[in-house]
């Protein structure tokens, strides 16, 4: 049977208590980021009711009015985009990015797909004429390729 000698065992005791201490700090450190990570999803969920409210307001006001006076009407654009916007700055600050898609040059078919082609003579074949769905990165992965329709030289 083997003997630990005493400078071993004691060794062994100080790696223990070494990793008792490392998992203490790692459960600490856990919480602290789980409590970082839940603060700002609230703050990202609170942000984004502000729309839902905005959304409710519009939806029950066009419910209750069903033709808006014309000052109403004419708002209407602004405030949908206004809140197309703060979506969009509340994705970009949550690092999701649209992918650029140059118009009249063959676009990158590993971020865009084609999902229609219309004959154009003055363009190379397979250029972007339109980008009918945008797409978006998030870091460095697609998150949803971008919808193009696509030139061809052929009449179809």
């Amino acid at each position: 049977m083997y003997q630990i000698s005493a400078a071993e065992r004691d060794e062994i005791i100080a790696q223990i208590d070494r990793t008792i201490c490392e998992n203490a700090a790692l459960k600490a450190k856990l919480q602290q980021q789980q409590a970082t990570t839940a603060a700002a999803n609230n703050h990202l969920l609170v942000e984004l009711l502000g729309l839902v409210d905005a959304l409710d307001y519009l939806r029950i006001y066009l419910a209750e009015n069903p033709d808006p006076p014309p000052a109403f009407r004419q708002r209407l654009p602004h405030s949908v985009r206004s809140i197309s916007s703060k979506l969009e700055a509340i994705l970009s600050g949550c690092g999701v990015r649209e992918i650029p898609v140059p118009l009249d040059v063959p676009p990158n078919f590993n971020v865009c797909t084609a999902v229609s082609r219309k004959f154009r003579s003055d363009l190379p074949p397979q250029s972007a004429i339109e980008v009918t769905r945008r797409g978006f990165y998030i870091g460095d992965a697609i998150l949803r390729s971008a919808e193009v329709i696509v030139s061809t030289t052929v009449s179809e």
